[in-house]
């Protein structure tokens, strides 16, 4: 469970359990449309305990940031593995800060970032084209180097 304040907690058997998976509080700005907003699991979580929180820090940036499970307990996250993979300058306004985030097929996570628009949009951003979707690739791949051409 994703607390905005700053905190994830696992829930066991309908009982939450008493220390968090990960406290954050202090680099998190809340409340409103601020906090810690958003968490995926990497696609391959079991093997390299890799997960991605999506929250406005205590500037008011957009920040996305990689953590990764304890060795000794998997209902502890590492508080110093932190890894920063996202930190947008601040929205024009406090809300509208997005916070979805989430792998897709190809092992891309994509983070929908708001369009930091204030009540009635006076800036329009969210008019007419879409919510900015920012897609940073986390797990690198390792590609083949191209033979030369050959020369004509």
């Amino acid at each position: 469970m994703v607390e905005q304040f700053g905190r994830i907690r696992i829930i066991v058997n309908g009982t939450v359990l008493p220390a968090p998976f990960l406290d954050i509080y202090e680099v998190v700005s809340c409340c409103g449309d601020q906090g810690l907003l958003g968490l995926a699991f990497h696609p391959d979580y079991a093997n390299n305990g890799f997960f991605y929180v999506y929250y406005t820090d205590v500037t008011g940036n957009i920040a996305i940031a990689r953590y990764t499970v304890s060795a000794g307990d998997p209902n502890v996250a590492d508080p110093d593995s932190h890894y920063p993979i996202l930190n947008q300058l601040h929205q024009p306004y406090t809300n509208h800060n997005g916070g979805q985030i989430a792998f897709g097929p190809a092992g891309y996570l994509y983070a929908g970032l708001g369009v930091g628009g204030a009540g009635g949009d006076p800036q329009e951003n969210a008019r007419p084209r879409p919510s900015p979707t920012a897609r940073p690739n986390v797990t690198p791949r390792s590609r083949p180097t191209p033979a030369p051409r050959p020369t004509p």
